[in-house]
């Protein structure tokens, strides 16, 4: 399946900027200001426009574009930045094989399109001030900016403890929206069939023994969960795989 939307008439005034503007847009869209690297020194702090709206910069926190060139960043430099949690295209496919008594089945599934912002204390560590225990680490936040490894494109920008020191990095941004398309191996089925003089022995009408499994894996840019569950935060109960033996008989 495949869907297109937009907006044609929101009955809002009309915005200062082009690039400001919803109407024309698909509904679901994302929001926010655009990312634009990481400053790399307090040089870079005092020569990018005025930012502090969104909070005080340090030295490894995230650097958003001036769209309208007045010299600040505030919510007249806020543009769309993603296309939203609702897929364009939904699509699934499969195939089942039979080879004498054996037979080989398999369904895929998948979307594309689809894009989730990421943001709250479930991603964004040590964010809240009120403890640790409302946070969440991932290991992957190995992947970030110290002054001892100042890249230039990490997963996590400078780390901070509390809220005021995270204010600039926690506002919704194109440096965390993510490409949530998935492919997955939704169901699989390998069994065989018990030949008819053997089943006539045992007095059986027919039978088999068989092994199916469903969310075996899938595949997807995005690493940290499935991103099936459509949580920015990872906070969700996860799609359970399961795998079964059996033996199935008719008398």
């Amino acid at each position: 399946t495949y869907n297109k939307d937009k907006i044609i008439e929101n009955d809002q005034p009309r915005q200062p900027y082009p690039y400001m503007e919803r109407r024309g847009k698909n509904v679901l869209s994302i929001y926010g200001y655009q990312a634009d690297g990481l400053f790399q020194s307090a040089e870079d702090i005092t020569n990018h426009a005025d930012q502090s709206a969104l909070g005080a910069q340090r030295i490894g926190d995230i650097r958003y574009k001036d769209l309208n060139g007045d010299g600040k960043v505030d919510a007249n430099d806020i543009s769309r930045i993603g296309n939203g949690d609702v897929p364009n295209s939904v699509y699934g496919f499969g195939f089942n094989v039979s080879y004498k008594q054996f037979y080989f089945g398999a369904f895929f599934q998948g979307t594309a399109g689809a894009e989730r912002v990421l943001g709250g204390d479930g991603i964004i560590p040590f964010n809240n001030s009120t403890g640790a225990e409302r946070s969440n680490l991932f290991a992957i936040a190995e992947d970030r900016w110290t002054e001892e490894n100042p890249l230039e494109n990490p997963f996590y920008p400078r780390f901070a403890y509390g809220n005021a020191a995270n204010k600039n990095n926690a506002v919704t941004s194109s440096w965390w929206v993510k490409d949530v398309d998935f492919l997955r191996l939704k169901t699989l089925d390998f069994g065989y069939n018990f030949k008819k003089d053997f089943l006539e022995r045992m007095h059986v009408k027919n039978a088999r023994v068989y092994l199916q499994g469903v969310n075996i894996l899938y595949w997807s840019k995005f690493k940290l969960w499935d991103p099936e569950l459509n949580t920015g935060n990872g906070t969700r109960y996860p799609n359970i795989r399961t795998v079964s033996v059996g033996l199935q008989a008719t008398f």
